[in-house]
C-alpha cells in the first residue's frame, strides 16, 4: 500500500467526465490558495460545484494531481505497496467506501474502513473531506463488505446514516493530527465480522511485524501517478519507533503523539493511494488487533519515509462514546520479529495465522453509548 495520495490523474482514464482533470485541478487548487481569505473562495466554490458532478475527496487530492511542489504539504492518500493480493475472506472487517452513483466501484472507490461492530464502521478523518476541505455529505457515499475484486464484484451498497470526526482533528499543512473518524450506518451488517481494537499506543510494540491491507495504488511511479490495484491486497511491516521516524533523514520531527509509524528503511514497501481510512493490524496473542489507521506519510515507499497510521489505542475512549467494541490489551509476550531495515515478506504468512485462529477470541469489551 501506499500513503493516503491522490491519484487522479489514473482516476481520469476510467472517469472522464466525471472528475477534474490533472491541469483544471492544479489551476483550482492555486487559485484557491490565492483567494482563501478573501470573497473569490466564494465564487471558486460556485466553480467547484459546477464541475465536479461528484464530491472531490482528499485522497483524490493526495494521491497525486498535485505534485509536493505545488501542495507544499505531506501527502495523504492512503496505499498498499510491496504486498500481494489476498481475500476478504482472510480480512472480512475490511471494507470499501465508494462514491454514490453507478459504475464500477473501482472507478468509486476512494476510502478503506474497518468494521468495529455491527452498525459501526472505522475510517481515516480526511477522508471526510472533499478537495476544497468542504465536509462530504453522507449521502454521497455509500459502503460494501465482502470485496475482493473490484472491477468484477457488484455487492450490496450499505447506506451512511452519519459520521463523526474526532474533534481535534487538524489538517495542519505538514501533518494531519487526530485522523480519525467513525462512520454510523443505517442499517446493521448482517453476520458482521468485526476487527477488535488495541486498547493502548501501538507504540510500545516497536519491532512488532504488522499487516496492512487495503485496495489503494499497487506501484508508486510518482507523486502525479501510480498503478492502481483492482483487488484487496496485503503486506507486512514492522512498527517503528518515533525515535527513527522524526530523525533528520526522516520526518525531522514532525510525527507527533497521534501517530504511530511502520515500514522499512529502504522502502518499497507501504500504503499508498486508495488505502487512506483502512488499517494497520497485528495478531496480538492469537487475537487481530487493529492497532492503526492509515493516515498519511511523504510519499508511497520511499526510503527513510515510513507510513503514518493514527494510533487507534489513544481513541479507544472517544469512540466508546458512541458504541460498543471490542478491544485486546497489551500482550504480556510481544513477539518482535521485525525491523525497521529488513526486507517483508507477503501476506501469506498473516492468512494462515488467521486460519489458525479461526474465529476471534472475544477480549474485553467495553460499552458505548
Amino acid at each position: 500500500m501506499i500513503g493516503q495520495r491522490d491519484t487522479r490523474k489514473a482516476d481520469q482514464k476510467a472517469d472522464q467526465g466525471t472528475q477534474l482533470n490533472g491541469a483544471t485541478t492544479t489551476m483550482l487548487y492555486k487559485m484557491k490558495q490565492r483567494m482563501a481569505d478573501s470573497a473569490g473562495y466564494v465564487v471558486l466554490s460556485f466553480i467547484c460545484s459546477i464541475l465536479c458532478l461528484q464530491p472531490v475527496l482528499a485522497d483524490d487530492l493526495t494521491n497525486g494531481a498535485l505534485d509536493d511542489s505545488t501542495v507544499g504539504i505531506i501527502d495523504t492518500t492512503t496505499r498498499i505497496i510491496g504486498g500481494s493480493p489476498t481475500s476478504h475472506r482472510d480480512f472480512p472487517f475490511v471494507v470499501t467506501m465508494v462514491r454514490s452513483g453507478a459504475g464500477p466501484l473501482t472507478s468509486r472507490h476512494f476510502c478503506g474502513a474497518t468494521i468495529i461492530n455491527e452498525k459501526w464502521l472505522l475510517t481515516a478523518a480526511h477522508c471526510m473531506f472533499n478537495f476544497f476541505g468542504f465536509r462530504i455529505e453522507p449521502e454521497s457515499f455509500r459502503v460494501a463488505v465482502g470485496v475482493t475484486n473490484l472491477r468484477t464484484q457488484s455487492p450490496e451498497e450499505l447506506v451512511v446514516a452519519n459520521y463523526y470526526i474526532h474533534p481535534e482533528y487538524v489538517a495542519d499543512v505538514q501533518l494531519l493530527e487526530n485522523d480519525i473518524a467513525l462512520i454510523e450506518l443505517a442499517n446493521v451488517i448482517p453476520g458482521a465480522r468485526t476487527i477488535s481494537l488495541y486498547d493502548e499506543s501501538a507504540e510500545g510494540l516497536v519491532g512488532v511485524n504488522s499487516t496492512i491491507i487495503g485496495y489503494g495504488a499497487k506501484q508508486y511511479i510518482s507523486s502525479e501517478e501510480v498503478v492502481r490495484s483492482e483487488v484487496l491486497r496485503s503486506a507486512n511491516i514492522p512498527i517503528v519507533s518515533k525515535e527513527v521516524c522524526n530523525s533528520p533523514i526522516s520526518y525531522a520531527g514532525t510525527v507527533n503523539d497521534s501517530h504511530i509509524c511502520a515500514g522499512f528503511a529502504q522502502g518499497g514497501v507501504d500504503s499508498c493511494s486508495g488505502d487512506s481510512g483502512g488499517p494497520l493490524i497485528a495478531v496480538l496473542d492469537g487475537v487481530p488487533t487493529q492497532l492503526g489507521v492509515v493516515s498519511s506519510g511523504n510519499g508511497c515507499a520511499l526510503p527513510q519515509f515510513y507510513g503514518l497510521y493514527t494510533d487507534v489505542g489513544r481513541y479507544t475512549d472517544w469512540i466508546k462514546q458512541f458504541t460498543q467494541i471490542e478491544t485486546t490489551s497489551r500482550p504480556e509476550n510481544v513477539e518482535r520479529g521485525g525491523s525497521a531495515g529488513s526486507s517483508s515478506g507477503s501476506g501469506a504468512t498473516w492468512v494462515l495465522l488467521w486460519l489458525m485462529v479461526g474465529v476471534f477470541i472475544k477480549r474485553r469489551v467495553s460499552r458505548r453509548s
